[in-house]
Parts: C-alpha cells; structure tokens; sequence
C-alpha cells in the first residue's frame, strides 16, 4: 500500500508537469499532448480506483467504530442506569428490614417496659401487705403503751393518707410524759386497712380527742 501511495504521488507530480507545459490559453493541444494525457489517464486509472476503494473501505471502517463507539458508551449508560436502580431498590429494601426491626424492637421494648412495671408492682403490693402487717402491729403495741401509761387524751390522728410510718411510731414512743401525740398518715393505698385498725383501737379503747370526720368519708 506504501509503494502504492509512493506511485500515485509521482503520477501526480508527473500530471502537474505536464499540464504546466501546455499552454491551456490557446485550448489547442497537439497530438503528442493529447497522447500523453490519454496514456497518464489510462496508466492512473486503476490506481485511482484503487485509491477510491481504499478511502471508502476506510470511511466504513471509520464509521463501523463510531457506531462500535456509541453503541458501547450507550450500553455503558444502559449498565449505569440498571445498576443505579438495583442500588436504589437495594437501599429501599435495606430501610424498610430498619423500619421493621425499630417497630420489633419498640415493641418489644415497650413490652419489657410494661413487664417491668407488673413485676413492680407485684413486689409493691407484696412490701405494701408485710409492711401493713408490720406496722398494725407497731400501731397496736403502740396504743397499748399510751393507755397503760393513761395517755390517752393527748392522742390526736391525722387522716390525710392513713399511713402511718414504724420510725414516727418509734419517735412516739420515746417521747416524754405530757407531750401531744400527732399520727401524720402519708399514703392513700393503705387508707382501706388503717381505717378499720384505728377504728378498732379506738372503739376498744375509747380514745378521746379523734378527729374522724375523713375516716367516715372514707368509708363511704
């Protein structure tokens, strides 16, 4: 193909010799010129032919990879998109599992929460009867010690909440002689039983100076 090109350059260069010898002005060429052309135009036909098919093999050549080109940057773009979109429904799927398993786990939370509190106040109600107990009992030995020792007119109670604490008792009973006895009750849940003990051990021993206008009102 190179010793193609290299004869296609001379004929030329030979053509445009040529064609400078001529005077075109006078449009009359002799014979010999006429010749002479004629035999250039023969002698370069095929190379021309050649010269032609080779530019347009490399035309197609040309465009069979621009459109390898395009369509390889345009299957690229296509693999781009599908990619994108199984990351984007990848993603999807991946926050509606979190959006599942926070619910799981609120749930289960708020089910921890609500078995905690049970078992609170199991163990509450369970403090709250041995403390009653205990403290009926405090109540009790208490009132005793205040009517053998004819101490009885100076006890007052308090009904706020009915509850009534074993170191109040304690301080109580250590008081001295002639000092006023004030119960203060603290705690509604235990209203129900302390009404009916004070209410006992006043009727047994006739506690004088009790206010008892909550007590009935309680009761109700």
């Amino acid at each position: 193909m190179k010793e193609d090109n290299a004869e296609s350059i001379c004929s030329m260069l030979e053509m445009n010799k040529m064609i400078t010898d001529i005077n075109i002005e006078n449009n009359n060429f002799t014979f010999d010129q006429n010749y002479r052309i004629i035999s250039y135009l023969r002698r370069n036909k095929k190379i021309w032919i050649e010269q032609a098919e080779h530019e347009k093999a490399e035309n197609e050549k040309m465009e069979k990879e621009e459109n390898y080109m395009h369509t390889y940057l345009m299957s690229e773009k296509k693999i781009e998109e599908k990619r994108k979109k199984q990351y984007e429904e990848e993603k999807e799927i991946i926050e509606q599992k979190k959006k599942i398993y926070e619910e799981k786990r609120k749930i289960k939370f708020e089910k921890y929460k609500v078995e905690k509190m049970k078992k609170k106040l199991i163990e509450r109600e369970k403090y709250n009867k041995e403390n009653i107990e205990y403290n009926y009992i405090t109540i009790f030995n208490y009132f005793n010690y205040l009517m053998n020792n004819r101490k009885h007119y100076d006890i007052y109670f308090s009904f706020h909440d009915l509850y009534i604490s074993p170191m109040r008792l304690y301080y109580f009973i250590n008081m001295k002689i002639d000092e006023i006895y004030y119960l203060d009750m603290s705690r509604k849940w235990l209203s129900d039983n302390y009404v009916s003990i004070i209410l006992q051990l006043c009727s047994c021993k006739k506690v004088k100076n009790i206010y008892i206008n909550n007590i009935y009102k309680m009761n109700k």
